[in-house]
Parts: structure tokens; C-alpha cells; sequence
């Protein structure tokens, strides 16, 4: 009779060091998604970094490449490659982006999650313009992006957590995408806009 009330205890004793443990790990996976670091910095002069980006980068990325690559309606793929680029365009500086830079060890999962969300945001910025055909409004977009990254910027954030919470917006962008995908196909436009008998090509910026 001891010797099973000894066993029964030694189960419950473990039992409630299983949850203990497990409770603590929960805690752990939690704060690193919701922590005070990541609370904006709230730079109120970081709107000022969009404006050359946008304004320029715009001219050759939409401007010139763009009508020049989505020929036969498929913009997407175009805007995917174009996304690929202007991933690419930023490799010899993205160390030096963010609020956590340098990214030392965490510089190769930085660089991923940040090609995956310019990426997505490329695909948005050509949907935008395949509809309206406003270079104008495809600057405005990139300028919004890339100033409200520094307005919002989480000063205190680590390597690690920053490459976290781009992975996180990045799958919110795509997440966007998918919506614009689900609406109006590889073209990016309604299908009764598709109305050119050569697929619809868009025209370049004069």
C-alpha cells in the first residue's frame, strides 16, 4: 500500500514538472512574438528616407522594366522576377538596413525574410500600376513602404527578433498577394479589362 501511494505520488510530481516545463516554454515561444522590443520607435522624420527611393527606383523598376517585361498578360511572373531584382539591388547594403544592423549572424536569414516580403511588395506595386497606370501612384506606394518601415522601426529590437518580424510581414504581404492572385489572375486585372487581342501588354511610361 506504501509503495503504490510512493509511485502514484512520484507520477504526480512529474506530471506537474511536465507542465511546468511546458508552461514555461509557452511563456518563452510567446514573449519572443510579443515583447516590448518591438514597440515602435516612432521616428517622425523616417518618412523623409521613402521619398528618394520611391521617386527614383520607381522610374526604372515600373517606369522602364515593367512594360517591357509583361508582355502576353502575365504580369505576375514579370513582377516576380522584378521583385527578385529588386531583391537583389539591395543585397550590397541590406546589412546595413533595419534598426538592428548589422545583422551579423542573422545576416543570411535577414537578407531571406527581407527578399520575401520586397518581393511581395513588388507584385502589389505592379498590380497597382497595371490597374491604374500611374507611375505617380506606384512612386506613392513605394514611398510609403519604405518610410513607414523607418517611422515604425522597433529600435530596441535584436537581430534575431528583427529577422523575425520581417519573416512575419513578409508572410502578411504574401498574404495580400494572394488575395490580389485570387481576384485577378496572373494579368493583375479584371478579366474584363483583358481585352487586347495581343494579351493585353502594357504600355511603357513616355
Amino acid at each position: 500500500m506504501i509503495t503504490s501511494s510512493n509511485s502514484l505520488l512520484k507520477r504526480e510530481r512529474g506530471a506537474q514538472s511536465l507542465l511546468r516545463c511546458s508552461t514555461s516554454h509557452h511563456r518563452r515561444s510567446r514573449a519572443a512574438l510579443v515583447s516590448p522590443v518591438y514597440v515602435p520607435n516612432f521616428f517622425p522624420f523616417g518618412f523623409l528616407f521613402g521619398i528618394p527611393a520611391g521617386l527614383f527606383e520607381e522610374i526604372g523598376w515600373t517606369g522602364f522594366a515593367l512594360p517591357r517585361m509583361a508582355i502576353g498578360g502575365d504580369a505576375l511572373g514579370s513582377s516576380l522576377l522584378l521583385g527578385v531584382a529588386w531583391s537583389c539591388w539591395h543585397l550590397p547594403v541590406v546589412n546595413y538596413l533595419g534598426s538592428a544592423s548589422p545583422h551579423g549572424d542573422y545576416w543570411a536569414a535577414y537578407s531571406l525574410v527581407f527578399a520575401l516580403a520586397m518581393t511581395a511588395m513588388r507584385v502589389l506595386i505592379c498590380w497597382l500600376y497595371v490597374n491604374s497606370k500611374s507611375l505617380m501612384l506606384a512612386q506613392l506606394m513605394h514611398m510609403s513602404s519604405t518610410g513607414s518601415l523607418v517611422v515604425f522601426s522597433a529600435s530596441r529590437a535584436s537581430a534575431a527578433q528583427e529577422a523575425l518580424w520581417y519573416g512575419i510581414y513578409g508572410l502578411l504581404l504574401w498574404g495580400c498577394v494572394a488575395v490580389v492572385m485570387k481576384a485577378y489572375g496572373r494579368s493583375l486585372k479584371p478579366a474584363d479589362a483583358i481585352c487586347d487581342q495581343h494579351g493585353s501588354e502594357i504600355a511603357p511610361v513616355r
